[in-house]
């Protein structure tokens, strides 16, 4: 029969406390990463095969993935024996019946096209003219063969975990590239045979190709470079080789920009010989294989250093205020549309630390949820936080009269951890 005693809280959690702490854990990111949707039954469902009953299942049972459909087609085929006779299978997706059939080839550029030159003495003169002109096979294929730069500069930075010195590195190379094409009088391969039989017909000139290609390529230029003034700043903060000179203006840039940042450059000096030590194998090799994100390329650094005990504090300062910068707006945006979707009319009372909290986590945690699970049992610090009464007392402070002088006293001593507030039973 339990005692009195058994209610006290310990200064130490049990085993069963931590547990019940990591139970709790899991099921405040299940919910906060799902922000209460539906969709979270497939999670919950893995969830509690783990908590509670094995056997218990509830997630959707219909898909339409290829990677799901190929896998339940396997099943089949392996239950009957048919792997070794069958070749191949295929699926349509038959979008007859959804009225697609009839879309097909109407909206396009070129059926309006096709329509238009077939219109005879109706084709719009515009396209009349374009399409009479010998030159314009000549310049589609000098757009063909220039403007695929462009799109590749696009898709580089388009990308997810792009910060702001790698756009910058992006953009300063796309410029060097276009300067180079224009110092050289670039001429793309498909555009090379079309102006020599012009030119050999007297349509065109090749000093008038030139020119004109000279024109497009300097415009290009003068446009990167007018846009891309605000990136100077970031030219010393790419350290794209480990090298100490370019660790030391990247520090010196740092330094001038953030002074609330303190390095130590004599423990600095230290931490880039491990780093260089680090690096003489085939990780920076491969990384440009690769070309692995400078993000990912630094989380494996500290993250060999971590295992290994190896001082990285200053050089972990540095790299924090580069990776810091986003590359675009697209991340700010990101935070904002997140914000709007956790901040709603029917949760309207999340305090603004809590709010911060669920961003952070939210932001640099993306993992399902029962991989969370497994990282939260391992994690001995964040279970004590959840099991201790910290969390109430956050929501005893908002809860009083004087919400408004002790939420800004609290927001400017920040004496409460982010993670800790997402645990608070608002």
């Amino acid at each position: 029969m339990p005692t009195i005693t058994t209610f006290y809280k310990k200064t130490e959690p049990s085993q069963k406390e931590f547990e019940l702490a990591v139970q709790e854990g899991i099921l405040v990111y299940h919910t906060m990463k799902h922000n209460h949707s539906y969709r979270s039954m497939d999670c919950t469902a893995q969830l509690t095969t783990k908590l509670y009953e094995p056997k218990f299942t509830c997630a959707r049972t219909k898909g339409e993935k290829a990677e799901e459909l190929a896998a339940e087609i396997m099943v089949v085929i392996e239950k009957f024996s048919l792997e070794n006779k069958v070749v191949a299978f295929s699926a349509d997706n038959t979008n007859t019946n959804f009225g697609g059939l009839n879309r097909v080839g109407r909206v396009n550029v070129h059926t309006k096209v096709e329509k238009c030159t077939a219109a005879g003495e109706k084709c719009p003169v515009v396209l009349r003219r374009m399409f009479e002109d010998p030159l314009t096979e000549l310049w589609l294929a000098f757009a063909h063969g220039s403007l695929a730069i462009f799109s590749e500069t696009i898709k580089k930075l388009e990308g997810q975990d792009r910060c702001a010195v790698e756009s910058a590195a992006i953009l300063r190379e796309v410029e060097v590239k276009l300067t180079a094409r224009r110092d050289d009088s670039f001429i793309p391969v498909l555009a090379r045979g079309l102006l020599g039989e012009l030119v050999g017909n007297a349509v065109i000139t090749r000093e008038n190709f030139l020119k004109t290609a000279h024109s497009f390529f300097t415009t290009a230029v003068n446009y990167l470079q007018a846009w891309g003034m605000h990136t100077d700043n970031l030219n010393d903060l790419h350290c794209k080789k480990p090298l100490r000179e370019e660790i030391q203006n990247a520090t010196a840039t740092q330094q001038e920009k953030c002074p609330n940042v303190k390095i130590k450059e004599d423990d600095l000096f230290d931490e880039v010989s491990a780093l260089q030590e680090f690096l003489k194998g085939e990780s920076l090799m491969k990384w440009r294989e690769f070309e692995t994100p400078l993000s990912q390329r630094w989380s494996t650094v500290f993250t060999h250093f971590k295992e290994n005990d190896i001082p990285h504090t200053n050089l972990a300062r540095l790299v924090s205020v580069v990776m810091c910068l986003p590359g675009s707006n697209a991340p700010v945006e990101r935070v904002f549309s997140q914000m709007n979707d956790i901040w709603t009319d029917s949760r309207n009372r999340l305090t603004v630390p809590s709010i911060k909290a669920i961003l952070i986590v939210k932001t640099n945690i993306n993992l399902p949820c029962e991989k969370f699970m497994e990282m939260l049992a391992k994690d001995s610090a964040i279970q004590k936080k959840i099991h201790s009464s910290e969390k109430y007392a956050i929501f005893l402070m908002f809860s009083s009269a004087l919400i408004l002088p002790r939420l800004l006293r609290w927001m400017n001593e920040e004496s409460v951890s982010s993670i800790s507030s997402v645990f608070s039973c608002e």
